[in-house]
């Protein structure tokens, strides 16, 4: 029995239960099989994140999603999806900094635009995730800034993309996906991030970080 089906993973299950036909949505249940037992605590976190979506919230989270990774080949699909799935961990850091009417925005083809749209205080809150990979291999002297620069180069330009309302406030949700071999090291590179951003001007742009800790 897989881990959709045993009822550990009830929201992962819905989004493949939206893969067809069977054969497809059999590998991409072997695939989340295998990478639970290399990395459970953090697909359990995910889950979690995603289990506090209302209803309706998650439905065009799924959406997005399936209509963006590459169903034919489960590895790259997850691999693909996981930063997609970050974006509901700014979805939860949003409602609980006060926001509400949080919704995921849905692009248009070829098109750029943020990730998701909030209220607080009759004010428009446009918001874009990012995510950071490092792992083993990667030397943070260098790779991590030069990583970092693109996610908020990137960010910015589907930022600028929506000019109504013109005093829309911004912000970037940036999310440190840090393997296990690395973490050791995650204060050091928490640290690093922190000089980084101290010396980047993003004029009207909020950034949070988010160290993919338990939520």
């Amino acid at each position: 029995m897989s881990s959709a089906e045993d009822g550990r993973f009830p929201r992962l299950g819905d989004l493949m239960a939206g893969i067809a036909p069977l054969k497809q949505r059999k590998a991409w249940q072997r695939e989340l099989e295998k990478i639970v037992l290399e990395d459970g605590p953090r697909w359990g976190r995910v889950e979690a994140t995603l289990a506090r979506l209302p209803v309706a919230a998650w439905q065009r989270l799924k959406a997005v999603i399936l209509g963006q990774v590459d169903l034919r080949n489960p590895a790259q699909g997850w691999v693909q999806a996981m930063p997609l799935l970050n974006e509901a961990r700014a979805h939860d850091h949003l409602v609980r900094h006060g926001f509400h009417d949080v919704d995921f925005l849905v692009a248009q083809a070829h098109a750029k635009s943020p990730d998701l749209r909030a209220l607080r205080d009759g004010r428009v809150m446009l918001c874009e995730v990012k995510t950071v990979r490092l792992g083993r291999g990667d030397g943070l002297a260098g790779t991590l800034d030069v990583k970092l620069a693109q996610r908020l180069r990137d960010a910015a330009q589907q930022l600028g993309a929506i000019s109504d309302p013109p005093d829309a406030a911004r912000m970037i949700y940036l999310v440190l996906d840090i393997s296990d071999d690395l973490q050791p090291m995650a204060g050091e590179i928490r640290q690093q991030v922190d000089r980084f951003l101290a010396q980047v001007e993003l004029a009207g742009v909020d950034v949070v970080v988010d160290d993919n800790a338990p939520a």
